[in-house]
């Protein structure tokens, strides 16, 4: 089975004027951008808008006409029913593709594809999409079937990518994003070096770089700047220049050599597993055309980038940086500041907060953190000492529905990599939260969804129901 590009490329070309629908996370920032561009150099007129979710009361506000769903719509078939559409999209599908209409068994023609929708998908090929390609990879694929000039979109989809934590399982990006990967270098815009792969590479100084490090964990010096200084200088590099913290990348190759060096003997002397230790090194994508030191440079931080600026409701911002307004650069490093600053004070909201049950573990947080960035403070709660990585662990937050009149929790799951193959928080999600009056989905290892306020303890039954028959013989996840 191929891809379908060329006649999901075809059905594009067929239309005078195109609403793009995308998620506001990173990977549906970056998906936009591509989109939008590919659009717009194929002279078709376009417009784009950002929903937090698929629901009802979205479909219905949105104008008439022809849709591209980027980074969403797989998981809301059954809201699009008699809509035109394409959707580039890497969740699961929540039916049946394509869908038919199986009232008239003896219509042979109900069970033909409607020559006006399209779905490019990775499950559609037998693919993972948790890994293989993002939304933002797909949205690529497309762009460049369309065509070939587009290949220097190819970093965007790397973005997205590494903003859905793709690269995280074996420290690097794999399968059809290696194409990705392969056309950015060819196109000039992407630098692949193997380097630490720890988070703020660029921006952070030394010492939050290894405190705040969470895979692999520093031992003794996680979340603790103190002792991760004391690393610092017993490597004797300097940790302060001219006034100034110092960064990874502001390190001599030498320097780099000899703070590793100490990492990786101080993992070992307090405990650390030799997998641990290995994680350390990985692939690091740099954005060639991006000045050192700044998130912009380097793909995850530029993907936080992105998430600051959907996370609260500025998800243009982020498009626009991404399309090269230098005017959206401010006012991104803007929201970055907010951002940073809301994810601390949830972490602290949240300290001492997770609820531990047989089968799982949950927050509520109610008010206290927005429903934006409960998934985000849900895989940070997954380093914390008091939260059992042997569990999937389950975020509420109140939510604001698209409708506006009912009252709404929105629920974000997420589990340690060592769960993988064991538990699929996808099936977990979608089922527990349907079967509660709400709606959910998403990856095997990352989901969210809503549900009615008063749920929780519902969902958390339904959820244990699940995690009791997939976790029956708790087998070798690999």
């Amino acid at each position: 089975m191929s891809w379908g590009l060329a006649e999901a490329a075809a059905l594009l070309r067929a239309q005078d004027n195109i609403t793009i629908i995308s998620h506001i996370d990173a990977d549906g920032v970056a998906a936009s951008a591509v989109a939008a561009a590919a659009l717009e150099r194929e002279g078709i007129l376009h417009e784009v808008v950002f929903v937090k979710q698929m629901e009802e009361a979205v479909i219905e506000g949105l104008p008439d006409g022809f849709y591209w769903f980027v980074d969403l719509g797989s998981g809301s078939l059954e809201l699009l029913d008699g809509l035109k559409y394409l959707i580039t999209d890497h969740h699961a599908p929540s039916g049946e593709w394509p869908p038919v209409d199986r009232s008239d068994r003896g219509d042979l023609m109900a069970y033909a594809r409607p020559d006006d929708i399209a779905m490019l998908n990775p499950h559609l090929l037998g693919l993972d999409g948790a890994v293989d390609i993002s939304g933002a990879g797909v949205a690529y694929l497309l762009a460049k079937e369309l065509s070939s000039d587009n290949i220097d979109l190819a970093h965007i989809g790397v973005i997205g990518a590494v903003g859905d934590l793709q690269d995280t399982r074996e420290n690097m990006l794999t399968g059809t994003n290696r194409t990705l990967i392969d056309d950015a270098v060819k196109a000039g815009t992407l630098e692949v070096r193997r380097d630490v792969h720890i988070y703020g590479r660029e921006t952070r100084p030394l010492q939050r770089f290894l405190a705040f490090s969470d895979d692999p964990a520093i031992p003794v010096a996680r979340n603790d700047e103190a002792a991760a200084l004391e690393i610092v200088r017993s490597a004797g590099v300097r940790p302060r220049d001219d006034g100034r913290w110092r960064c990874w990348v502001d390190l001599t190759s030498e320097e780099k050599e000899r703070l590793l060096s100490a990492v990786i003997k101080h993992m070992m002397v307090n405990g650390s597993s030799s997998d641990d230790v290995r994680r350390l090194m990985g692939e690091v994508y740099l954005i060639t055309g991006e000045t050192e030191g700044t998130p912009m440079r380097d793909a995850k931080e530029y993907a936080t980038l992105l998430n600051a600026c959907g996370r609260y409701d500025r998800a243009m911002v982020g498009h626009r940086l991404l399309r090269g307004d230098g005017d959206a650069r401010a006012e991104a490093m803007d929201l970055l500041k907010g951002h940073k600053r809301a994810l601390v004070d949830a972490m602290n909201a949240m300290r001492g907060k997770v609820v531990q049950r047989e089968r799982c573990q949950f927050f509520d947080a109610g008010n206290m953190v927005s429903e934006t960035i409960v998934g985000t403070v849900a895989g940070m709660l997954l380093t914390r000492p008091d939260v059992d990585p042997t569990k999937p662990l389950f975020g509420f937050a109140a939510a604001v529905p698209a409708s506006g009149d009912e009252d709404v929790l929105k629920v974000s799951a997420r589990m340690d990599r060592s769960l993988k193959g064991i538990i699929d928080l996808n099936l977990v999600v979608s089922t527990a939260s349907e079967a509660v009056g709400g709606f959910g989905g998403g990856h095997d290892i990352a989901a969210g969804g809503a549900i009615p306020a008063d749920a929780i303890e519902s969902f958390l039954e339904e959820a244990e129901k699940m995690l009791a028959t997939t976790r029956a013989d708790d087998g070798d996840p690999d």
